[in-house]
C-alpha cells in the first residue's frame, strides 16, 4: 500500500485509502465512486474532514504495523482544531492526492533464477 504525507499543524502524517476506509464509505449503501463524487461535488468541510481524517488514521495504522516512522495518532478533535477555512482547498487537494497515489497499482517482478541463459538454446 502506498502512503502519502498530509501536512497538518506543521507535521506530516501518513495517509492512505485502505480497505477499512472503503468499507466505511459504503456504509450508507452507495458505491465508493458515488460517495467520493458526492463529497467532491458538495464541497462541504463536514464531508471532507471526516474522510481525510480517516485516511490519516488508516495511514497511521499501516505505518505502525510496518515500522514506518510517523508523528503518532491524530484525534479528530486535534485534527479539526488545526484546520482553518483557508485550508479547505489544500485539504481537498490532499484528499484527492491520497486517493490517486494510494490507488496506483504496483507490479513487482523478480528475474528468474536461471536468467543467465536461454532454455533450449544449447545443443
Amino acid at each position: 500500500m502506498r502512503l502519502v504525507n498530509v501536512l497538518v499543524g506543521g507535521k506530516e502524517y501518513p495517509a492512505c485509502f485502505s480497505g477499512r476506509l472503503m468499507l466505511e464509505l459504503e456504509q450508507d449503501g452507495k458505491s465508493i465512486q458515488e460517495k467520493l463524487g458526492q463529497i467532491a461535488e458538495g464541497g462541504r468541510m463536514s464531508d471532507l474532514l471526516p474522510l481525510l481524517h480517516s485516511m490519516i488514521v488508516s495511514g497511521h495504522r499501516y505505518a505502525e504495523r510496518h515500522g514506518i516512522t510517523n508523528p503518532g495518532e491524530l484525534s479528530f478533535d486535534d485534527f479539526i482544531d488545526e484546520i482553518g477555512a483557508d485550508d479547505f482547498d489544500s485539504l481537498f487537494g490532499a484528499a484527492v492526492n491520497v486517493i490517486k497515489e494510494t490507488g496506483k497499482t504496483t507490479v513487482e517482478a523478480e528475474a528468474p533464477k536461471n536468467a543467465g541463459g536461454t532454455r533450449g538454446a544449447e545443443k
